[in-house]
């Protein structure tokens, strides 16, 4: 494994920290509430995931999982009963799309980088629904299909919105993380 995978510099640190600041004002205050108890269409992946394809899945990890997910548990209220898989897991998802950072930042920009990307996009999607669902289940005490129904109500639309936003946007990103390195 390459050692400045798992090593934080100042750059790093400065990226991680603003990107993950506005996820959390994109989650403030920049979302479609669709229920009760606290689903909503939003972009407050887009920062996320543009850290992990930049940085890697582990510090896409950190920023989503671990940073993301801690704040966002805290400013929501739900209590840490839900931290694990509604946060931790469900944001910590974004680490997926850090596997394909490779395949999306290449030296020649092809049809391909845009492949990988959404691959990428819809396997974090995929980790935060089973993860929510298991939430659902195990926190709330709701039964699958009650679950699945509850998250089916706002991530397909937040992967739907964020997908095309962050498809949109990567060729003005790919030069970007080519120069930042």
């Amino acid at each position: 494994m390459k050692k400045e995978l798992f090593t934080f510099n100042l750059k790093d640190i400065t990226e991680i920290g603003i990107l993950t600041a506005l996820a959390v004002v994109f989650d403030l205050f920049v979302k479609i509430p669709t229920a009760i108890a606290g689903g909503s269409v939003g972009i407050a992946m887009i920062p996320l995931i543009i850290i992990a394809v930049h940085k890697g899945w582990f510090k896409g990890f950190i920023a989503g999982g671990v940073i993301f997910g801690l704040i966002t548990c805290l400013t929501d209220g739900y209590g840490f009963a839900t931290f694990p898989f509604d946060y931790f897991f469900a944001f910590g998802g974004v680490a997926v799309v850090g596997l394909f950072k490779d395949l999306v930042i290449t030296e020649k920009e092809t049809v391909m980088n845009s492949v990988w990307f959404a691959i990428g996009i819809i396997a974090c999607f995929a980790i935060r629904f089973v993860s929510s669902t298991i939430s659902g289940m195990i926190v709330y005490g709701a039964s699958f299909v009650d679950s699945v129904v509850y998250q089916l109500s706002y991530i397909p639309g937040t992967l739907l919105i964020d997908g095309i936003l962050l498809l949109a946007m990567l060729p003005a990103l790919l030069p970007v993380f080519r120069r930042l390195g």
